[in-house]
């Protein structure tokens, strides 16, 4: 007996060869109704080839060194196709990815959770009566464009988050470093995880310590590693942190 089964197309923007070829053979296997339609590694490539063939699903690697999802995401006004996030690690702006896109997969990728996830896209696209766009997507894109206000002599700057280089503590206050200028500000380290917890360049380096990787230059081999920045500021990564540390600027 024929059965009438919708289809949908996908496209694969993953850096890992070995991780597109595991979503390919899972979805050959588990879910014949998603249908790979491209792969890529680059995101100018990904670009070109979403506005051209027009996917329905996008599996979306957060970071890649040739330009993460967000930088992706950022190059269309609108989003005419659902994102299933795929991240080495779900310490990096999950709360976020939960709350606005459609779901995210943990590398490496199961089938139980691929199988879930795509359920859940099939479901959305059911509901979705012809809107094609997704308002809530849009909220995570622009999480990294935010600013921060700050109290700062007398005046509230407005200070883009992306411009923070790392963030010192000093018991109940911290020091904010920018490319020109600091500032002492009366909010505990714990307090800034919170605000940057949606930002996926920032990462608690040790006990005192959160720096913002694009300014991370290399780092110094020993124990402990110690990472250097941009303007030479050097910092340790205790030794619980590490692993997550190093794997993080692999991304």
């Amino acid at each position: 007996m024929m059965t009438n089964t919708i289809s949908y197309t996908a496209i694969i923007v993953d850096d890992e060869k070995s991780n597109r070829l595991i979503l390919n053979t899972l979805l050959k296997k588990g879910s014949p109704e998603i249908e790979v339609i491209f792969e890529t590694d680059d995101i100018e490539e990904a670009f070109v080839q979403i506005n051209k063939l027009k996917p329905d699903l996008l599996f979306l690697d957060i970071q890649m060194p040739k330009g993460g999802g967000f930088t992706l995401l950022k190059k269309f006004k609108e989003y005419p196709f659902e994102v299933i996030f795929v991240t080495s690690f779900d310490k990096y702006a999950l709360n976020a990815i939960k709350a606005s896109a459609l779901d995210y997969l943990l590398k490496p990728v199961e089938r139980a959770d691929l199988k879930a996830a795509v359920e859940k896209f099939k479901h959305v696209q059911q509901k979705k009566l012809g809107v094609t766009n997704n308002p809530l997507l849009q909220n995570l894109v622009t999480e990294s464009d935010k600013k921060v206000a700050i109290h700062h002599k007398g005046n509230v700057i407005l200070l883009p988050i992306k411009d923070i280089n790392y963030i010192e503590a000093d018991i109940n206050y911290t020091n904010v470093f920018t490319d020109t200028t600091s500032f002492y500000l009366p909010k505990t380290l714990g307090e800034w995880e919170e605000i940057l917890l949606n930002h996926i360049n920032f990462i608690r380096i040790n006990k005192s310590m959160i720096v913002n990787t694009i300014y991370c230059s290399y780092y110094e081999k020993g124990d402990p590693i110690v990472l250097v920045l941009k303007n030479n500021i050097k910092g340790p990564v205790s030794r619980r942190r590490r692993a997550e540390v190093l794997e993080k600027l692999k991304q």
